[in-house]
């Protein structure tokens, strides 16, 4: 089908799975998440993802996978609290504010350390993504699965705002939500899209779908 070089998404991305490791743990809670993407005329996105995580127990690391598959390549990679950057090693310390990066073979994978003890703290990853805008003569699709059905936490609270640099007539873009009914997804303006999701329960899937006018 002819391209056109104007942006549009069609994105598949399993769920990005977050995962806690314990020392003497007891338990975990997950308040928050909430996700910005920000899509780009040449087809490359931003992506910033805050999780808010409140400790019970003593916990030295977590990771974060991002499958590889729906984009060319992923760049930029960052680990972060508020404005304290992790740093990057090649090979693991296994200090706090640390992270490392591996190729899973079909995932990018993020290791980070850290040490909490019964508190609430908020840890960001952001990213970019090349090649993920594909236009259709008519159209494209942003077909993004925030969440798989393979996480093991209930979530208080979840959102996501979609943002091109485009704008268009509220009428002339289309989206949907999947996942827990109670959910909503509106469009905010000619330029961006918002999702709202509280109380969503473990192994939940939640993800959108964006019909855009190329």
């Amino acid at each position: 089908m002819k391209k056109i070089a104007l942006f549009f998404i069609a994105v598949t991305i399993l769920a990005s799975f977050w995962s806690m490791s314990v020392v003497h743990a007891k338990t975990v809670r997950i308040p928050s998440v909430d996700m910005v993407f920000t899509i780009s005329p040449d087809g490359s996105a931003y992506v910033q993802e805050n999780r808010t995580i409140e400790f019970d127990g003593d916990f030295t690391f977590g990771f974060y996978e991002i499958p590889k598959m729906g984009y060319g390549s992923i760049e930029n990679i960052s680990v972060a609290e508020g404005d304290q950057y992790y740093q990057y090693e090649s090979s693991a310390s296994y200090n706090p504010g640390t992270f490392t990066l591996s190729d899973t073979g079909n995932s990018i994978r993020i290791d980070f350390y850290f040490s909490a003890l019964n508190e609430t703290r908020t840890f960001t990853v952001r990213y970019s993504i090349k090649d993920v805008v594909t236009v259709y003569q008519d159209y494209g699709e942003l077909y993004w699965k925030l969440q798989g059905d393979g996480w093991d936490f209930n979530i208080g609270e979840y959102s996501a705002v979609v943002n091109w640099k485009s704008p268009m007539p509220m009428d002339n873009y289309f989206i949907w939500a999947h996942g827990p009914l109670w959910g909503e997804f509106v469009k905010s303006d000619q330029e961006s899209a918002f999702l709202h999701v509280e109380n969503v329960p473990a192994n939940t899937f939640v993800e959108i779908r964006v019909l855009l006018p190329s």
